[in-house]
C-alpha cells in the first residue's frame, strides 16, 4: 500500500533525485525517495543493534572482575613472552643454529627497552578504556 506525502526538498536534493531518475537509475522521484527511506531504515536498526550488543558487552564487563593497569601489564607481558617463546620453538627446527633469527617481528628489536614501549603503546591506546572501567568499579 502507498501513501501519499507531500514533502519538501532543498534545491540540492531535488536536483540530485532528479538527476537519478534522468540517468535511469530509478523510475520516478518517488522510487528514490523510497530508496532513501529504506536505507535510513536499515542503517538505523544497525546502529540500534551494534548500540544493544555494546551495552550488553559493557554491563558484562562491569559485573566482572576488574582488571587495574598494573594487572594488565603483566598480562599483556605474559601474552608476548609466550607468543615470543613459540615463535622461538617454531623456528628453532627449522633453522640450524648459526642462522637462527630473532623471534620478534622484523623491525623490532629483542631488548626489554623496546618491549616495554610496546606494551605501553597498546596500554596508551586502552587508556580511556581502562580509565572507564575505574570510574565504573569506583562507584
Amino acid at each position: 500500500m502507498t501513501v501519499k506525502s507531500s514533502i519538501s526538498l532543498t534545491d540540492d536534493q531535488h536536483a540530485f533525485a532528479k538527476s537519478l531518475v534522468a540517468a535511469g537509475r530509478y523510475a520516478s522521484l518517488s522510487a528514490v525517495l523510497q530508496q532513501g527511506v529504506d536505507l535510513l531504515r536499515q542503517r538505523t536498526d544497525a546502529q540500534e543493534l551494534e548500540t544493544a550488543a555494546l551495552r550488553e558487552l559493557l554491563s558484562r564487563r562491569r559485573e566482572g572482575t576488574f582488571v587495574g593497569a598494573g594487572q594488565m601489564d603483566a598480562r599483556l607481558c605474559d601474552r608476548e613472552a609466550q607468543a615470543v617463546q613459540r615463535a622461538s620453538r617454531s623456528r628453532r627446527g627449522s633453522r640450524s643454529p648459526g642462522n637462527a633469527r630473532s623471534p620478534l617481528p622484523a623491525g623490532r628489536s629483542g631488548s626489554r627497552a623496546r618491549a616495554a614501549t610496546d606494551r605501553l603503546g597498546r596500554l596508551a591506546r586502552l587508556g580511556p578504556t581502562l580509565q572507564f572501567f575505574e570510574d565504573e568499579h569506583a562507584k
